[in-house]
């Protein structure tokens, strides 16, 4: 938790060590699990691409493999389909070309597919969407990126989650400059305006 912490305030070196840190001492696999990931997450902001790829490699394999029934109750929702959502996350951070944004967005997206409605319509799980959405956008899919914004929106204006609505906005608003005149985007500037 400390590791996010440093995540939340931006200290991406220290979310990095802290979380290797919690990586080494964890014997539960979910807690060891996230720990691994949320490294290689920090590696791939600050641009280690191997040492990110490593990582979230490491952390699949942990949870897939691993044995520990220990974890707190709020891992309850720590399953495969969330580390490859965080793997496609990992991919956006590291990617630099529109075919490389787009593998991302598909990682993410296929991963959401995959999870059980409950989850997959969480608000929690809204700012997976919007990640793809974002990159949707980058790799130059701006219909695709509109229909995950218009999701993401249609659960976070029901319950007001307002981080993700910022992340929404700023990501329309990227879109809105590149294609002023595309309907989808168009159409879910309307959405957000409405709320």
């Amino acid at each position: 938790m400390q590791g996010h912490l440093a995540w939340v305030t931006g200290d991406i070196g220290s979310m990095a060590a802290l979380s290797g840190a919690a990586a080494e001492m964890a014997t539960a696999t979910g807690t060891r699990t996230m720990a691994i990931q949320q490294r290689g997450r920090a590696l791939a902001i600050m641009g280690d691409e191997d040492g990110a790829l490593h990582a979230i490699g490491e952390a699949e394999q942990v949870i897939t493999h691993g044995e520990s029934g220990d974890d707190p109750e709020s891992l309850y929702f720590y399953e495969p389909e969330l580390l490859t959502m965080q793997r496609g996350i990992i991919l956006a951070y590291l990617a630099d070309d529109p075919i490389a944004y787009l593998r991302a967005a598909n990682t993410i997206s296929d991963a959401l597919k995959a999870l059980p409605s409950a989850l997959r319509d969480s608000e929690w799980v809204a700012s997976y969407r919007v990640r793809a959405a974002g990159a949707f956008a980058a790799g130059g899919e701006p219909d695709a990126a509109s229909m995950g914004l218009r999701q993401a929106h249609a659960i976070v204006s029901a319950t007001g989650g307002s981080k993700t609505l910022g992340e929404i906005a700023r990501v329309h608003a990227r879109m809105a400059a590149k294609w002023p005149t595309n309907p989808q985007v168009i159409d879910v500037g309307e959405q957000i305006a409405e709320y």
